[in-house]
């Protein structure tokens, strides 16, 4: 059938005898047709001629078909219960099945005619059979018992008693694809829902609705056909002609049209389609003007293809007056659309309906005829000029908003969906339909197809102050973005406060809905709006909670956007954290003698994003918006921390994370540094002037310092990035690099003696740092920590894939990097690792390698350390390491014999290749007895006060060298790589 086009016809006709060995002039007779979206067949049992079922006679046996455009085949006999039915328990003979439809998981569901007749038939009364099509036993039907609702008692389907539980009777079924529940129908107006067990056994069936009083010219319709539509709409068809929408709440059964008469009838929805489509729709403006009852409103719709495939023919339903139900304006006198704009994006090609309207068959806002591929999206505006003839007449409830996208197969122009029944009671989406969606409230698509759930978008003339509360997970710096801009995502639960500007009295307070969205509104819930008042909206920081997979509590967000304002990130004071929900008046100054706390965000009392009522009408979008990555002050922890953002980052998953500056990875979570330097003029965009300069930064040096006051927490999390370029790219390149001194980073991390960076999460990226002065429990006489005193450490396999690059450290004590446990693939590349410290007797290495394999160390810097510029922990497995490129010079100036440039004391087949070794204490290259296939080529070494390379001998023991041995011919040399140089 094609629901697009009236009267109905038939599309295309099948000879079910084709394929299943029936002679041309042999009744052929199925039932119970199915459709499997496991497999995309529609699947059939023998329905015999002789259908009295009065148990007179054998019926014969019964067989499964599977069917498909190229013919039918034939899957063989069915059994119940693993019996013939006939041949022993549990049937004398076979039901004759009637009933039949598929659930999504392949479990066949069937039920016999003539639930309640008499004789042998009877045993099959009170039955459903399911057959699991992807099973062993395709073909073998388990029984179930249909009980009343509370599973007490059988069911009597021979009477019509006064509760409809009492009584049972359905001649078709049909699955809801939006849960996949169970329905049998008959007569209009009863249906029933089942409440299938997975395993054979009792059923509960609950009726809903009544059948038709006798009165009724609709009483004896038999509904022979029932099926669902992929959005869950339910329909059926009588075998009297007449076609009707069933309501699953009621059961009532509204007639949308008719069709051909047959005397017996089947059919299947065959929902299966891989298109996805999602629509959401806001209200951007809504203003009185000067006509009394009347008022302009703005829409903005955005469409977009959020599956894989194309989705084709693409409408927008919006329906604005014109019926009494399922409009936004029904007692407007007069509503008159204006400035329909479509914007394309991503190659988006959709037009705009010039002749839409709002009402009757003008209520698509698209032509119909193009499609969108996967990505592809558009935004819908238009006006609405809504006019009620006077000001007595303008509905005081809330008027709410839907609209409906759509995508139909085949090359005709989607019609749309469309209102029938009295007074637009029922809403209809079109034939042939792959793709549909309900519009939510909010400027932001879902991450995943269909992953909201709908919601109208309200329409207040009152007084009334409505917002949204989002995440705009992707930010990434710079100026803040808007919940349309960001397609930030609404937060569910945030606690919104309101005030009065001019004493600070506390109003009400309220929650965001699961769209983000909260609302004021004059008579409702206790508030109580004044005209022409200004107001102060304020919303508690701890109560915005991630909507990202790993949300827990204690992941304090930091501000990006509020009312309209993108250059508030971080709040009134980023270098304080937001107080508590408070029901009290506001503090006289937001900024309160307590250094620690701030009212963080909150509208102003005047100017740009202030809040104030008018005389008649609602202020819309009073949106704010916040980010879990962003860091704001170089506190020790909390809110805007970057302790905090490693706790938020080592939580939160990254999915669907595409953070928006330039050179971004998809998947990969930055540190968004928006540290204020306290300028008077020209701040940058997203903060603003005149504010104070975060603690640790110098306006001598332009360095933003971090000192923690206790270790930072380790970084577990895979796909995170520290990089102070994203400060860089906000505050300006201040600080030069220099060759061989410094890579010019602008934020620096003073561990202040405390331990140093640790990573054990993968394709960790920690670039354009300081890393300095770190300690810990590394110089401990009892169980140090060695990583402690590293700058940063990378620890264990899981590190694969990670990243220093850019980094300067000194200061620490035993490294200014490590690679440890196992680390493998990891790229040490363009960083200066200079003066590790001595304390004590423990020096300090540029880099160390203590159990890493197969990594890439190239075009670094390793000076100026207390003790090697590079070592290769002994008795550790340190192999297959690429180095190249480096400069080691002026190592080893510490108290102990580490005076090398690079010690290898264990690893073999080490690549050490084009490096640059000069004024190390000691020797260039030392390697110590056992260590072999280490490839030392193409390097330049000068100014050495030992040898270049010194290999040394078996039974030397440490890493000081032992100096020439010199070649002879008369033994076999041993040591490292059995000594194959002229001089070792």
């Amino acid at each position: 059938m094609n629901r697009n086009v009236t009267p109905y016809t038939t599309t295309q006709e099948f000879d079910l005898g084709v394929g299943a060995g029936v002679a041309a002039t042999q009744d052929f007779v199925v039932n119970s047709l199915a459709y499997n979206p496991q497999d995309g067949y529609l699947y059939a049992l023998t329905y015999p001629a002789n259908n009295n079922g009065d148990g007179s006679g054998e019926f014969p046996q019964v067989r499964m078909y599977r069917i498909g455009q190229t013919g039918v085949q034939d899957l063989g006999v069915t059994t119940v219960d693993g019996f013939t039915p006939g041949t022993g328990q549990p049937l004398t003979r076979y039901p004759q099945y009637a009933a039949g439809v598929i659930d999504r998981n392949g479990n066949y569901y069937v039920t016999p005619r003539n639930l309640g007749a008499s004789g042998a038939a009877n045993e099959n009364r009170n039955t459903l059979f399911r057959f699991r099509l992807g099973s062993a036993t395709p073909l073998n039907a388990e029984r179930f018992t249909l009980r009343n609702a509370a599973n007490t008692n059988l069911l009597n389907p021979n009477t019509q008693a006064s509760t409809p539980e009492n009584t049972i009777n359905f001649i078709d079924l049909g699955i809801d694809p939006t849960d996949n529940a169970l329905y049998g129908i008959y007569f209009p107006g009863l249906i029933y829902r089942f409440a299938v067990p997975a395993t054979a056994g009792n059923t509960p069936v609950t009726a809903i609705g009544a059948r038709l009083t006798t009165t009724d010219p609709a009483y004896d319709d038999n509904l022979g056909t029932a099926f669902f539509d992929i959005t869950g709409n339910f329909y059926a068809y009588s075998n009297e002609g007449n076609f009707y929408a069933i309501n699953k709440a009621s059961g009532v059964a509204t007639d949308i049209g008719d069709v051909a008469a047959a005397g017996v009838s089947d059919g299947a929805s065959c929902v299966n389609p891989e298109q996805r489509i999602d629509v959401v729709k806001e209200v951007i403006s809504i203003i009185p003007i000067t006509t009394a009852g009347q008022y302009t409103v703005d829409f903005s719709i955005k469409v977009r293809n959020t599956g894989t495939v194309t989705t084709t023919n693409v409408q927008v339903s919006d329906f604005l007056t014109g019926a009494a139900n399922n409009t936004t304006f029904p007692t407007a006198t007069s509503v008159t659309v204006s400035n329909l704009v479509v914007t394309n994006s991503n190659g988006a090609a959709l037009a705009a309906n010039t002749a839409y309207t709002g009402q009757g068959t003008n209520a698509d806002l698209l032509t119909g005829n193009h499609p969108l591929t996967a990505g592809q999206e558009a935004t819908i505006t238009f006006r609405a000029t809504v006019s009620y003839g006077s000001a007595a007449a303008v509905p005081g409830t809330v008027q709410n908003n839907t609209a409906y996208a759509s995508s139909i197969s085949g090359t005709t122009p989607n019609p749309g969906y469309s209102l029938q029944g009295a007074n637009g009671a029922l809403i209809l989406p079109p034939g042939d339909l792959v793709a549909t969606d309900a519009s939510t409230n909010s400027a932001a698509l879902p991450d995943t197809p269909n992953g909201d759930a709908p919601s109208p978008s309200p329409v207040y003339f009152g007084l009334a102050i409505l917002g949204n509360v989002f995440e705009d997970s992707n930010y990434g710096g710079g100026a803040g973005r808007s919940q349309a801009a960001s397609n930030g995502s609404g937060v569910n639960q945030a606690r919104v406060e309101l005030y009065l500007a001019n004493s600070g009295s506390f109003v009400v307070a309220t929650t965001t809905d699961a769209d983000g969205n909260y609302s004021f509104v004059d008579g409702v819930n206790t508030v109580d709006l004044t005209a022409n008042t200004t107001y102060r909206v304020r919303v508690v920081n701890s109560t915005v909670v991630s909507n990202r997979l790993g949300s827990i509590a204690g992941l304090w967000p930091v501000q990006t956007f509020i009312n309209g304002d993108v250059n508030r990130v971080g709040g009134e004071n980023p270098n304080e954290a937001d107080y508590g929900s408070r029901s009290t008046t506001l503090p006289l100054s937001l900024d309160p003698a307590n250094l620690a706390l701030e009212i963080q965000s909150i509208t102003p009392s005047s100017g740009t994003g202030s809040v104030r009522t008018s005389s008649n009408g609602p202020i819309v979008g009073v949106d704010f918006g916040f980010n879990f990555d962003t860091v704001v002050n170089t506190n020790d922890s909390g809110q805007g921390s970057l302790r905090q953002f490693i706790t938020n980052a080592n939580n939160l998953g990254n999915d669907n994370l595409s953070q928006a500056y330039s050179g971004a990875i998809a998947g990969q979570e930055a540190a968004i540094f928006m540290l204020n330097d306290g300028r008077t003029n020209g701040a940058p965009a997203g903060l603003r002037n005149n504010m104070l300069a975060v603690t640790g930064y110098s306006a001598v040096t332009k360095a933003f310092t971090i000192t923690p006051a206790s270790a930072l927490p380790t970084i577990s999390a895979s796909n995170t990035t520290i990089d102070g370029a994203r400060q860089t790219a906000i505050t300006g390149d201040n600080i030069a690099a220099a060759a061989e001194t410094t890579t010019g980073p602008e934020v620096l991390l003073n561990f202040n003696n405390l331990a140093g960076l640790l990573v054990t999460g993968g394709t960790t990226r920690i670039e354009n740092l300081g890393l300095n002065n770190a300690r810990g429990t590394s110089t401990a006489a009892t169980n140090p920590v060695l990583a402690d005193g590293a700058g940063v450490t990378f620890s264990g396999a899981a590190t694969t894939g990670s990243v220093l690059n850019m980094v300067t450290t000194s200061g620490n004590t035993t490294a200014g990097a490590r690679l440890q446990g196992g680390a493998t693939n990891v790229m040490v590349t363009n960083n200066v690792l200079n003066g590790s410290a001595a304390v004590g007797s423990v020096n300090g290495e540029g880099l160390v390698l203590a159990g890493a394999s197969r990594n890439t160390i190239s075009r670094n810097t390793l000076s100026n350390n207390s003790g090697f510029g590079l070592l290769l922990e002994s008795g550790q497995a340190n192999n297959e390491n690429t180095i190249s490129s480096n400069i080691l010079r002026n190592n080893g100036s510490g108290a102990n014999a580490e005076d090398a440039g690079l010690a290898i004391g264990s690893g073999n087949n080490n690549l050490i290749s084009q490096n640059i070794f000069s004024a190390n204490a000691g020797t260039a290259v030392v390697a110590a007895a056992g260590t072999s296939g280490n490839r030392i080529t193409q390097n330049n070494m000068s100014g050495h006060s030992g040898l270049g390379i010194d290999l040394m001998a078996t039974g030397t023991t440490g890493l000081s060298g032992d100096g020439v041995t010199r070649n002879d011919n008369t033994d076999a040399d041993t040591g490292p790589m059995a000594c194959l140089i002229f001089r070792c």
